[in-house]
């Protein structure tokens, strides 16, 4: 029914939910404690994969796969700084609107190509987003601001998973994400590190494998397909969070919400029909 690459982003939205979840509970951990703790298990396990399976550490597109590290590194923790100062659904939402920077730096970055009729799909998708989130007076101007700089640092990332699709394996491009998150995270989480008990252990344990799930799925299906089709996907992320929160945080769904989740969904499934030129 879907495609393979259809598919994997499901896998891979569905993860991260579950992961935004986790993080919103450990909202008492230091931002870059939480990065450095959801990296090192990462780079542990993808390293021994790599090297299992005699996959050079060096790359063959070094300079991208820096920067995929580097943009990712700096998208997830300002994700985490939001998710850890605003309601889950809130910080989810100025999130995806990632999808659109991936869609509009892919025009330039990647040329590629796409119907027009496509841009309708991505209004009606933005539409819902500033339904859910415009109507929003609760969260200051600064949190907005940051959230919207982490989609803008997510859509150069998926845009350097994308160039990478011909050069390097998807686990080696994931490695170089959480290791060099790993890096430099470090030094910061270690001013404000706090101790770990049995459910901060259990809890980074379930972030790491969801983690390793959820960026193997992403950068496949990326470097399967045109990122225009797949990176509205990421939409459905906003549904999950909206579930989640009111499920564990008790986080009101609205009539304004309902209306924007329609047009979000709406936006999303047309994509999926529409085939590239």
């Amino acid at each position: 029914m879907f495609s393979v690459g259809v598919r994997l982003m499901l896998i891979s939205t569905f993860s991260f939910a579950f992961i935004n979840l986790i993080i919103k509970e450990l909202s008492y951990i230091s931002v870059f404690q939480i990065v450095f703790l959801r990296s090192v298990l990462n780079s542990v396990y993808s390293y021994f994969y790599l090297k299992k399976n005699q996959i050079s550490l060096k790359g063959n597109y070094q300079r991208n796969l820096i920067l995929r590290g580097l943009s990712g590194f700096l998208a997830f923790s300002l994700f985490v700084y939001t998710i850890q100062n605003m309601p889950l659904a809130t910080a989810v939402t100025i999130q995806y609107l990632s999808p659109i920077f991936t869609t509009l730096i892919a025009l330039f970055f990647l040329e590629e190509k796409f119907p027009i009729i496509r841009f309708l799909f991505y209004f009606i998708a933005f539409l819902g987003v500033f339904i859910i989130k415009g109507l929003d007076n609760t969260v200051s101007l600064f949190f907005i601001l940051m959230g919207i700089t982490s989609s803008f640092f997510s859509g150069i990332s998926y845009n350097l998973v994308r160039s990478l699709r011909n050069t390097d394996e998807p686990e080696l491009v994931v490695f170089y994400f959480v290791f060099i998150a790993m890096l430099l995270s470090f030094p910061f989480a270690i001013l404000e590190w706090k101790n770990l008990g049995i459910k901060e252990i259990l809890l980074v344990l379930g972030m790491s494998i969801l983690t390793q799930i959820a960026q193997t799925a992403m950068t496949k299906a990326y470097q399967s397909e045109a990122l225009g089709k797949l990176s509205i996907l990421n939409y459905l992320g906003i549904l999950y969070a909206i579930f989640l929160g009111y499920l564990f945080y008790h986080e009101k769904v609205d009539f304004y919400h309902i209306i924007g989740t329609l047009c979000i969904l709406s936006g999303a499934l047309a994509n999926i029909w529409i085939k590239n030129e």
